[in-house]
């Protein structure tokens, strides 16, 4: 998953250069300007997803990682960048318990999308404390396979949440920017 904005930010290009002011700021302003609109896009992709899914929002963000933007040895990394793996560093598929799965006498029921239908796995049950469902394979008692759904990648690839994270990024982006180059250049960073 890569989320690529695109800014226009020419307006404040000419004020720095009617500055005059020493390149080190800007690229420092620009780093913290990305990595505040990283945070914005990370939060607005929660909660995309949890509009369109029925995930809660701390589930979402828990699969959500920012990658800084930093400035070293003058060189300026402009790149923040949004990735979901779980901890161990890999991608993994979610577990229908966490839609909402429920035990019912006639097998368990999920709801995925929201404004979708619950439905019916007849083979499936609750284990693990309620925190995962499983399916038997086969007839007998063992073995049994984890039923799992697509990853918040998948999720945030569906076209109207990626086009509504976008939009908040590239509308934040310049306001941050300006922002926080005023901080730096008044000797606060």
């Amino acid at each position: 998953m890569k989320l690529e904005v695109k800014a226009d930010l020419s307006r404040l290009k000419q004020g720095l250069k009617k500055l005059g002011q020493d390149i080190a700021a800007n690229d420092k302003a620009m780093a913290r300007a990305i990595n505040k609109a990283s945070a914005l896009g990370r939060t607005e992709m929660a909660r995309s997803i949890r509009d369109e899914f029925m995930l809660t929002v701390s589930k979402a963000r828990e699969k959500l990682q920012v990658r800084k933007a930093f400035v070293a040895k003058g060189k300026l990394e402009i790149s923040g960048e949004l990735f979901s793996k779980d901890p161990s560093g890999r991608r993994r598929a979610i577990n229908l318990a966490s839609f909402g799965a429920k035990a019912t006498r006639r097998g368990l029921t999920v709801k995925i999308k929201r404004g979708g239908p619950r439905v019916v796995l007849r083979a499936g049950f609750l284990g693990n404390k309620a925190r995962t469902a499983f399916e038997r394979v086969g007839s007998k008692r063992l073995p049994i396979k984890p039923l799992q759904t697509i990853d918040v990648p998948q999720m945030f690839n569906t076209k109207r949440i990626n086009q509504r994270v976008r939009a908040r990024i590239e509308a934040a982006l310049p306001g941050l920017v300006e922002r926080e180059l005023r901080f730096i250049l008044k000797g606060g960073g």
